[in-house]
This record gives C-alpha cells, sequence and structure tokens, in this order.
C-alpha cells in the first residue's frame, strides 16, 4: 500500500493542472456515474437475439446497488478504523492543489465505496455484454480508482476490498434463483 501510494502521490502538488483534473474525476458526479450509465443504456438497447436476457441481467444488476452500497457501509463499521492515507503522517502525502480532505477525516477508508458501487456496475456489465465490461473497467480504474489514490484518499487495498464486494454482490444477483424473482416480475 505504501509504496503505490506514496509512487503515484509523488506527482501531486507538482503540476496545478493534474491536481485540479484530479480533484474534478473525484467530485464531479457526470463524469463518475454517467459514462457508466450510458454503457448501460446502450447495453439495453442494442437489438440482437440475447437482449432479453441481457436485459434481465441488468435489472438484477440496479436491484444489487443499493445492497452493496449498504453491505460496504455495514463493513466499514464493524471493521477497525482505518485513517484515510492523506491524514497518515507517516505517509509524508503531498496534499494536491484545491483538495480539501477535511470532510473524510472521520470516515473510515476501508473499504472504498466507490469502487464497491463501480465494480458492481462493470461486473454488471461484464455479464450483459462483455465488451462494455471492458470499457467500463478500463474507466472505472483510470477515472474513478486512480485518482482516490493519487489524492490520498484510499489506500489500494480499501480499492481492492471494494471491488470484492461490488464484483460479489453483481454476482449473487445475477444467479439464476435471483434472476428470475428480480427480472421477470420486473421486465
Amino acid at each position: 500500500d505504501a509504496s503505490i501510494l506514496t509512487w503515484l502521490n509523488g506527482f501531486a502538488h507538482r503540476w496545478w493542472s493534474l491536481d485540479v483534473f484530479m480533484v474534478w474525476l473525484t467530485a464531479d458526479g457526470f463524469q463518475k456515474g454517467g459514462v457508466i450509465m450510458m454503457l448501460f443504456w446502450w447495453a439495453w438497447f442494442l437489438p440482437d437475439e440475447k437482449s432479453g436476457d441481457r436485459r434481465q441481467v441488468l435489472v438484477c444488476n440496479l436491484c444489487a446497488l443499493p445492497c452493496a452500497f449498504i453491505l460496504s457501509r455495514l463493513v466499514s463499521f464493524v471493521t477497525p478504523f482505518r485513517v484515510r492515507p492523506i491524514f497518515n503522517p507517516a505517509l509524508h502525502l503531498h496534499t494536491a492543489y484545491h483538495f480539501s480532505p477535511e470532510p473524510l477525516i472521520n470516515w473510515n477508508a476501508f473499504p472504498s465505496d466507490h469502487a464497491t458501487l463501480f465494480f458492481a456496475l462493470v461486473a454488471g456489465l461484464f455479464f450483459a455484454y462483455r465488451r462494455f465490461g471492458w470499457i467500463a473497467l478500463g474507466y472505472v480504474l483510470l477515472f474513478i480508482c486512480l485518482p482516490r489514490l493519487y489524492l490520498g484518499i484510499h489506500h489500494p487495498t480499501d480499492i481492492i476490498a471494494g471491488a470484492a464486494l461490488g464484483i460479489g454482490t453483481a454476482y449473487m444477483a445475477c444467479i439464476r434463483p435471483v434472476k428470475e424473482a428480480l427480472a421477470v416480475p420486473a421486465l
């Protein structure tokens, strides 16, 4: 964790434009959720013979998102408090320009709620249409997870744990009995 964080954060507070871009990536709601949801809509409306099954998977995945988020919050409450890297003086991280980490000071860093939510979405896209899943995975890694590491909001293991929770929840929502109970009545 420490070596990855210190390497990535070594670029912080050097270039104003890079710092502002990373802060914007963590703050802007549309660029976080909008791109992934556009892929969801695109997968929904793809005209082919598998569209019915694909829509069932997407409905189940959307139903799994609140469960994944609640599970992530429960894990953060029951696990020991883990300070965010930016507040750990032993790491000697730099605060990026225009980044104010104070609102996060009392929040447990483990697991990453963003990683849980977005990796659940990525898993749903993988189950529905693999090509969009790969696009979503690349997007989430570069534009959701990397800025959170760069700014010292999360440790890499926080992101890995959140990803595991999100993928696991999405998988559980897409098993046949759950899919038939959730998606068939909804569609």
